[in-house]
Protein backbone atom coordinates (compact mmCIF):
# COMPACT_ATOMS: atom_id res chain seq x y z
CA UNK A 1 0.00 0.00 0.00
CA UNK A 2 1.32 3.41 -1.10
CA UNK A 3 0.66 6.08 1.82
CA UNK A 4 0.45 9.55 0.45
CA UNK A 5 0.49 11.49 4.16
CA UNK A 6 4.16 12.22 4.53
CA UNK A 7 3.77 14.73 7.37
CA UNK A 8 5.01 12.71 10.11
CA UNK A 9 7.77 11.69 8.07
CA UNK A 10 8.84 14.97 7.48
CA UNK A 11 8.22 16.18 11.00
CA UNK A 12 10.84 13.59 11.60
CA UNK A 13 12.98 15.11 9.52
CA UNK A 14 12.53 18.61 10.85
CA UNK A 15 13.22 16.92 14.90
CA UNK A 16 16.82 15.10 12.82
CA UNK A 17 17.63 18.65 11.66
CA UNK A 18 17.20 20.36 14.48
CA UNK A 19 20.28 18.51 16.09
CA UNK A 20 22.69 18.82 13.56
CA UNK A 21 25.04 22.19 14.52
CA UNK A 22 25.86 24.82 11.34
CA UNK A 23 29.18 23.64 10.73
CA UNK A 24 28.94 20.20 11.61
CA UNK A 25 27.94 17.42 10.65
CA UNK A 26 25.74 13.93 11.90
CA UNK A 27 25.28 10.48 10.78
CA UNK A 28 22.09 8.50 11.10
CA UNK A 29 21.94 4.82 11.50
CA UNK A 30 18.32 3.05 10.63
CA UNK A 31 18.73 -0.73 11.47
CA UNK A 32 15.75 -2.98 11.01
CA UNK A 33 15.31 -6.78 10.53
CA UNK A 34 15.35 -6.66 7.11
CA UNK A 35 17.95 -3.67 6.71
CA UNK A 36 20.80 -1.37 7.56
CA UNK A 37 21.46 2.00 6.21
CA UNK A 38 23.75 5.48 7.23
CA UNK A 39 23.30 8.75 6.30
CA UNK A 40 25.38 12.10 6.54
CA UNK A 41 23.44 15.37 7.27
CA UNK A 42 25.75 18.43 7.59
CA UNK A 43 24.80 21.56 8.15
CA UNK A 44 26.70 24.64 6.70
CA UNK A 45 27.37 27.75 8.15
CA UNK A 46 24.26 29.34 6.79
CA UNK A 47 21.96 26.73 8.24
CA UNK A 48 21.63 24.71 4.80
CA UNK A 49 21.27 21.12 5.34
CA UNK A 50 22.51 18.16 3.11
CA UNK A 51 21.46 14.59 3.38
CA UNK A 52 23.63 12.42 2.15
CA UNK A 53 26.59 12.97 -0.88
CA UNK A 54 24.49 12.34 -4.04
CA UNK A 55 20.92 14.20 -4.93
CA UNK A 56 19.49 10.62 -4.28
CA UNK A 57 20.41 9.79 -0.95
CA UNK A 58 17.74 11.60 0.82
CA UNK A 59 14.60 9.93 -1.40
CA UNK A 60 16.17 6.61 -1.30
CA UNK A 61 15.98 7.14 3.12
CA UNK A 62 12.89 7.89 2.58
CA UNK A 63 11.38 4.92 0.63
CA UNK A 64 13.47 2.48 3.13
CA UNK A 65 11.36 4.20 6.32
CA UNK A 66 8.22 3.88 4.03
CA UNK A 67 8.29 0.28 3.75
CA UNK A 68 6.23 -1.25 6.09
CA UNK A 69 8.63 -2.27 9.63
CA UNK A 70 9.61 -1.52 12.76
CA UNK A 71 13.47 0.93 12.42
CA UNK A 72 15.83 2.08 15.15
CA UNK A 73 17.13 5.50 14.03
CA UNK A 74 20.76 6.14 16.38
CA UNK A 75 21.62 10.10 15.45
CA UNK A 76 25.40 10.84 16.37
CA UNK A 77 26.15 14.46 15.96
CA UNK A 78 28.89 16.10 16.37
CA UNK A 79 29.80 19.32 18.81
CA UNK A 80 31.55 22.08 18.20
CA UNK A 81 33.72 21.03 21.92
CA UNK A 82 36.58 18.44 21.89
CA UNK A 83 38.59 16.50 24.65
CA UNK A 84 42.00 15.13 23.99
CA UNK A 85 42.96 11.83 23.81
CA UNK A 86 46.60 10.03 24.04
CA UNK A 87 46.77 7.15 21.17
CA UNK A 88 48.59 3.93 20.95
CA UNK A 89 51.36 5.57 19.24
CA UNK A 90 51.76 8.32 22.20
CA UNK A 91 49.91 10.99 20.02
CA UNK A 92 47.72 13.69 21.25
CA UNK A 93 44.22 13.86 19.61
CA UNK A 94 41.61 16.42 19.50
CA UNK A 95 38.33 14.23 19.69
CA UNK A 96 35.26 15.84 19.62
CA UNK A 97 32.26 15.32 21.83
CA UNK A 98 29.18 13.92 20.66
CA UNK A 99 25.35 13.45 21.21
CA UNK A 100 23.80 10.27 20.58
CA UNK A 101 19.94 10.55 20.22
CA UNK A 102 17.94 7.64 19.29
CA UNK A 103 14.07 7.09 18.44
CA UNK A 104 12.14 4.12 17.26
CA UNK A 105 9.57 4.37 14.41
CA UNK A 106 6.66 2.11 12.74
CA UNK A 107 6.01 1.94 9.38
CA UNK A 108 2.69 0.53 8.28
CA UNK A 109 -0.62 2.23 6.84
CA UNK A 110 0.34 4.73 9.44
CA UNK A 111 3.95 5.92 9.77
CA UNK A 112 4.57 6.37 13.88
CA UNK A 113 7.68 7.82 15.39
CA UNK A 114 9.04 8.16 19.27
CA UNK A 115 12.16 9.86 20.17
CA UNK A 116 14.07 7.91 23.21
CA UNK A 117 14.32 9.45 26.13
CA UNK A 118 18.21 10.52 27.10
CA UNK A 119 18.02 7.60 29.88
CA UNK A 120 16.68 4.71 27.45
CA UNK A 121 19.54 5.84 24.64
CA UNK A 122 22.32 5.30 27.03
CA UNK A 123 20.83 1.99 28.03
CA UNK A 124 20.76 1.21 24.54
CA UNK A 125 24.20 2.10 23.76
CA UNK A 126 25.62 0.58 26.76
CA UNK A 127 24.23 -2.57 26.01
CA UNK A 128 25.71 -5.82 24.56
CA UNK A 129 23.26 -6.42 22.09
CA UNK A 130 24.31 -10.49 21.61
CA UNK A 131 24.87 -11.24 25.64
CA UNK A 132 22.41 -8.08 27.42
CA UNK A 133 25.44 -7.17 29.41
CA UNK A 134 25.56 -3.95 30.35
CA UNK A 135 29.04 -2.02 28.55
CA UNK A 136 31.32 0.84 29.65
CA UNK A 137 29.95 4.23 28.15
CA UNK A 138 31.56 5.58 24.99
CA UNK A 139 33.99 8.41 25.92
CA UNK A 140 33.05 11.88 25.11
CA UNK A 141 29.25 10.92 24.13
CA UNK A 142 26.36 12.75 25.83
CA UNK A 143 22.81 10.97 25.62
CA UNK A 144 20.31 13.35 24.46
Amino acid sequence: MVRRDTNKLKALFADIETHVYQGKSGILTIVSDHMQFKIDIRKDESGNVTWGYELGHKKLMTAKLLHPGRYGLTLRTFLPLSYEQINDDGQCLRIPYKEVRGYVLVSSNDFQYRRLTAEEMEICHCTDAVTGLTIAPEKGVLYR
